[in-house]
């Protein structure tokens, strides 16, 4: 069976995301370098649902996010 992936971009829907069905999400993905406290809390809050958080380069999120702005994550 092919697993479904979907992704959510941008530190608001991420948060989002965490707060309403964090059983839902398999990883994190944050860039590399960036330190606005936002990103921080994303990656706090993740953690602390137990959640595998990844930091990446930022041209990684780029081509997952097919040139969205994802704020880092």
């Amino acid at each position: 069976m092919d697993e479904e992936r979907n992704f959510f971009f941008g530190i608001n829907p991420v948060l989002e995301k965490l707060r309403a069905s964090p059983r839902e999400i398999s990883e994190v993905l944050i860039a590399k370098g960036l330190s606005a406290p936002a990103l921080r809390g994303v990656d706090v809050q993740a953690r602390r649902l137990g959640l595998r958080v990844k930091y990446v380069p930022a041209q990684t999120l780029d081509r997952l996010s097919r040139g969205e702005r994802h704020q880092g994550v």
